[in-house]
Formats: C-alpha cells, structure tokens, sequence
C-alpha cells in the first residue's frame, strides 16, 4: 500500500481558472494545469480584488443615485429592467460579452496591459481591431501627422463665424430634441477642427471630422433668415468676403457624408454610430423613410460590434467623458428604435434584456432650470432641460413591448390583450402623473398665459420639451389602444375607446400654443409632430365615419379641421405634413359623402315612416330629424359612443388606406403611396392583433 500522497503548501492566490473549478493550483506562473489545458494562466493579485471590490461599491452607491434621480417616476415592478450597474467579476469575459477570437485575446491582453490594442494581423477576423485604430476613446494614440480639412474631405469648412452659428442652430433645432453626444467635449474637438482648418490624419480624427460636418449640415438645414443675417454681419465684421452660400455648402457637405457613410460603418466606433442616429432621424423626418430604416440597422449593428449596449464590455481605459458618451449615443439609438418600431410598425431591434448601460448624466451640459417652478428632484438635484432626456427614456422603455407583444405576439385571445393593454396603459398613467411641472405642456401654458414675454423666452426650451412628451405620450396611448377599438363597453369612462378619443383630441388642440409651435417649426420636431397629428387625424376619422351625422361626429370633423391647419403650419419645414395634408383632405370627402349618405337615406325613411301613420295628418311639431344637434360641453368631455358604429368606420377607413389589390391602380394620386405616410400600419387588417370584422 502506497503512503498518501504529501499535501502541498496552500497557495496564496490560485489562478482564475483553478479557482473557478475548484482545482489544486501551484505556485508557479503559468500553473502546471493551465499548461496542460493549453489555456491562459491568469492571477488577480490582492490590489487587484481590493480594487474591484471598491469599484463594486461605487457601483452600488451609483445605482442607488440613478434610482434617487428617478424619484419623481416610482418604478414599477412590470416594467423591463435595464441594469444601470457594472459587472465586476473578472471572469465575465469568459462566456459573455468578448466571445469573438480577437475580442477574448483583447481581453487576455486587457488583464496585463489595458493601453496594449490588438495590431492589424487580425484586422481581417471579427471583432479585430483596425490598424492604428484610435479604439482607446478618450485617450488616443499620438498623432503621427495632421492633415488640412481640404486634404481630408475635399473643401475648407466654413468660416469660424458661420460655422459657429451653425452649430447654435444645430444646438437651437436638434441637441435638445434628440441628445447624441457631450455638448462640453464635442465642442473642444469642434473648436479644435474650425479654428485650425486641421485635423489628425488618424481614420477615427476623419470620422471626427465627418461627425463635425453633420452636425454642421443639419445646422445649415434649420438655419433661419434671422441667423442668416446675424451670421452674415459677423462674417463680415471679422474681414470675411463675400456671401457665404448656404445651401450648397449643405448639399455639398450632406454628400461628402453620404459617400463616406460605407467608411464611417467599417470603423464601428462611437462616430459611427452618432452620425447614423442622425442621419437617419434626418431622413426619416424629410421624406426618405426606407434608407432612414437602413441607416438605423446600420447603425444598431455598429453599436453590437462595439458592444455598446454592455457597459461591462468597455475598455477599462476609457475616461468617463468618453464613457459618458457612449451613453448618450447608445441611449439616443434606443430611442430612435423605439420610435422606429412604432413608425414602421415592425418589432424592436434592441432588446431590454441585454441592456447594460447606466443612465446619461448632466456633466456640465445645463444649468438652466425654470424660472416660476424650480421643482426639486428626490436627490435634491434641480429639474433642468436635460431632466426631459431621461423622461424620454423612461417613456420608450414602457412603450417597448406595444408592438411585439400586442400587434404580433401570436395567439392572442382578447382576454390577455386586454390585460396587457391594461398592464402598459397604468404605467403610461404614472409615468405622465409623475412628470415635474416643467415638462407638462398645461401647467407651462398656464404659467406663461400670467407672465411677461421674458418669462416665455427663458422657458422657451422646458415649452418645447413638454409638447414632444406630450405628443408622444398621447401617440402611444393610441398605438397602445387601437387593438381595443372596437370593445363593447362604451359606456366605461377608461375604455380604450374613450382613450384614443382624448388622445387624439388632444392633440388636435396644440393650437392653443401657438409660439411653441412656432419654435418647433423650425426644428427636428417638427416632422416628429407631424407625424403624431396624422396619427391622431386617423383616429377622428374613424369616429366621424362610424356615425356621420352624430354629435360625436361633429366635434371629430373640427378636429380633423385643427390637424390640417397644423399640417399646413408645418409644411414648409417637414414634406411629410405636406403630404399627410392632401391624405387628410381624400378622407374628409369621403366623410362628406357618407354623411350625405346617411342624411339621404334617414329622410326617405322618415318620409316613407310619415307617408304610411300619417296620410291626412298635418305635423304639428318639427321633426327629430332636423332638430339642432347641440354639441358636448367640452372638447375633452366624454361622449357618447353607443350610437357609433366603429366596424363601419373601421372598414371604410382600411378601404381608403389599403384597398383590395385587385382594385389598385397604377399610381396614386398625387404620386403618394397612402399606406406608406406616417403610422397609417397600425389600421391595416392584416397587422391588426384580433380580427376587427
């Protein structure tokens, strides 16, 4: 018999791979198991776990900031969970985020020497980096040589005074509406670029550049005549020559982009990303729906090749403005997806689930709070213009499921639609009830109704902001709501009936704020508003044509009347409103002839009623049917929908926007294709979740 085997000495710190499955490790470096398994031998040193247990504890305390900084919006218990926090365990890499070749030996790498990046011997496999590639963002590689932005794209950007202006007014029409990057760190490199007319000659410098020249053309976009002449004087002041040509330089610039879009997606960086949010959201509201679709793809599968929807994935060398961000790029991008999703009516590409990106932060972007409420948030951290971003979010993140879930989740019986319809439209409730008074369109109304103009100027921003929640909120009650359109129980005050009605009356009525409107005319919003009117003109011609000669009828016409009025305001800026004007104008004429359809075919029933019980009688009374109908007291009030019939309207709509095939002709009028403007899906019988015949 053999003596036992002597016991070894305890090691220290076994290595990672050992100590994962419970092995005998040694002392040596690599480990004698790690040689025979012809695997890494990797050790995490006491330094190391202290640090990490450190960096897990400033991951907890930041996540319990992020929750306090939610404190006006309760969580609810339903809502998809995106996880805000870091993961520290060091063997993650092992079967999550990195499990490309090139990126689990980057990782190897990352345990030893975080500055060292892949060279280009694997540029050629997936996932491997690019010779030279500036991947640390914030801290890039030293610049070998720079280049003139002539050399880099062709042409001089503008002049510094100009320039500049254009970014005001990119600042002025887009940055507030949709928040793609750090305004603080985007403006030193664009200060950089425009004073200098240089840049590095690196590829990710030119994808800086190209971002920079976006930004620009978008700004050239929206410039106004007032900008124009402000921009001109300054131009002039300053030595400059000439006029400078406006649109050319947008057109000349939005080209450059376009032919170098194929170069920004092979280098799948941050850049990348940013100009597809853009880009595509640009093409989106300006007439080009099916490449902004593409754009957006494009862009989602860049952000899935950087991985950056983990935040545990990134390298740890970033600094927190580049981490920052990323953030806001990744979060603008789930957004526009969202946004998506619901416009084109196809199921989101980025799932919740796998969403591991803590929150945007204000880090030096704004101060600017509201003069009359300065509502406190839970941390007592003030209510500020970039507080709407995160209501944004937290809006798409509840709206997330409406499509997937309702419109094409198979085998939905009416009973579990209603209970999820119901689940989603009590969280959309508390989400609008816990809005700060500075991003509620009423309470901002009312406010500036009492006060000076210089008031209304200072909240001018907080004004914008709360007309895109509240048109997107009422959008999404309605999307949330159409599948239920047809339920019986019209009586109920919360039926979905009566919340498509309010929602669509509702927004017909923005109207009433009239220098808001003006504003947004001339910003990225104005396309995005134009759609959720056409959304909302849909609703009320439905209930128009399901009784046409019914009170409820009446106030629906009014409302159609308001939407077209703010589609013309907005034509000028957006060609969808354009184009939704003329659809609108086709469905109030066939408004028109099934209401003189139903006032034709009640007097013969009536005459014929009168001819048969009354032969030798003279009436002594007016008859009910030309009695004056008296509207509801209130726009908003709620009607009366049991004399509506919803099929009939339903179905005459769906004749007007999809008709049987065999009854299209070649072409449609105006060269519009009807099915194709806006939401105008969510009516086809073909998407809907339960059989509306």
């Amino acid at each position: 018999m053999n003596p036992p085997a002597k016991r070894g000495p305890r090691v220290a710190a076994a290595c990672q791979r050992c100590r994962r499955q419970k092995l005998k490790c040694d002392r040596d470096r690599p480990c004698a198991l790690c040689i025979r398994a012809s695997v890494p031998c990797i050790t995490q040193d006491r330094q190391k776990r202290r640090q990490l247990r450190q960096s897990k504890a400033q991951s907890q305390s930041q996540s319990q900031l992020q929750e306090q900084e939610q404190g006006s919006q309760p969580q609810d218990e339903s809502l998809p969970e995106i996880a805000v926090h870091r993961r520290t365990d060091e063997t993650w890499f092992i079967s999550e985020a990195r499990t490309s070749s090139a990126g689990m030996t980057q990782e190897i790498i990352d345990q030893f020497s975080p500055k060292t990046v892949l060279a280009s011997s694997i540029s050629a496999l997936p996932g491997g980096a690019k010779a030279n590639a500036e991947k640390n963002h914030g801290n890039p590689s030293p610049p070998t040589s720079d280049i003139s932005v002539r050399e880099a794209i062709g042409f001089d950007l503008p002049p510094k005074p100009i320039a500049d202006a254009l970014l005001e007014t990119y600042l002025r029409a887009v940055h507030w509406f949709m928040l793609v990057f750090h305004e603080p760190t985007f403006r030193g490199e664009y200060e950089a670029v425009v004073t200098s007319q240089r840049c590095l000659s690196g590829p990710r410098s030119r994808h800086q550049l190209l971002l920079i020249l976006l930004v620009l053309s978008l700004g050239a976009h929206y410039y106004t005549a007032g900008e124009r002449r402000n921009s001109v004087e300054d131009h002039e002041s300053n030595g400059g020559e000439g006029e400078f040509d406006m649109q050319a330089f947008r057109t000349r610039s939005l080209a450059k982009i376009e032919g170098n879009l194929l170069d920004l997606l092979d280098g799948a960086d941050v850049e990348a990303v940013q100009a597809c949010v853009l880009l595509g959201s640009f093409y989106l509201y300006h007439g080009r729906p099916n490449l902004a679709y593409v754009v957006l793809g494009a862009g989602i599968r860049c952000s899935e090749i950087m991985g950056l929807a983990r935040e545990s994935g990134w390298r740890r060398s970033l600094s927190e403005h580049a981490r920052e961000d990323r953030r806001r790029t990744f979060w603008a991008l789930y957004v526009f997806d969202r946004f998506a999703s619901i416009v084109y009516g196809r199921p989101c590409c980025l799932r919740d689930e796998e969403i591991e990106v803590c929150l945007p932060e204000n880090r030096g972007d704004t101060t600017l709070v509201h003069p009359a409420f300065r509502t406190v948030l839970a941390d007592s951290s003030p209510v500020t213009t970039f507080t709407y971003v995160k209501c944004k979010i937290q809006l798409y993140r509840i709206a997330s499921p409406i499509v997937a879930d309702i419109y094409f989740h198979k085998n939905a019986d009416r009973a579990s639609l209603a209970a999820k319809v119901g689940r989603i439209d009590q969280q959309l409730r508390r989400w609008f009830a816990h809005l700060p008074p500075e991003l509620k369109l009423k309470d901002l109304h009312e406010k500036a109704s009492s006060s000076s103009s210089n008031f209304q100027d200072s909240s001018r921003l907080f004004m914008l902001q709360a007309l895109a929640l509240q048109l997107a909120y009422d959008n999404v009650q309605i999307l949330l709501h159409r599948p239920l359109l047809l339920q019986t129980d019209a009586d109920d005050e919360f039926s979905s009936r009566s919340q498509c009605w309010n929602s669509a009356i509702q927004s017909s009525n923005l109207g009433v704020y009239g220098p808001c409107l003006e504003e947004a005319r001339d910003t990225h919003a104005a396309a995005f508003m134009g759609i959720n009117l056409f959304t909302a003109s849909m609703v009320l011609c439905v209930f128009a044509m399901s009784n046409p000669i019914s009170s409820q009828a009446q106030l629906a016409k009014q409302a159609v009347k308001r939407i077209m009025s703010l589609s013309r305001f907005l034509a000028h800026r957006a060609l969808l409103s354009d184009q939704t004007n003329h659809v609108l104008r086709d469905l109030v004429q066939l408004i028109f002839e099934k209401e003189m359809k139903a006032m034709l075919e009640t007097e013969d029933i009536q005459l014929r009623q009168s001819h048969q019980s009354h032969q030798n009688q003279i009436p002594e009374s007016i008859p009910d049917v030309i009695s004056p109908t008296l509207p509801e007291d209130g726009l908003l009030g709620f009607p009366d929908f049991g004399s509506l019939d919803f099929h009939d309207g339903i179905a005459t709509l769906q004749q007007a926007m999809f008709p049987d095939p065999e009854w299209i002709d070649v072409g449609t009028p105006r060269g519009i294709p009807l099915s194709s403007i806006g939401q105008t899906w969510v009516w086809n019988p073909f998407s809907a979740p339960i059989d509306d015949a």
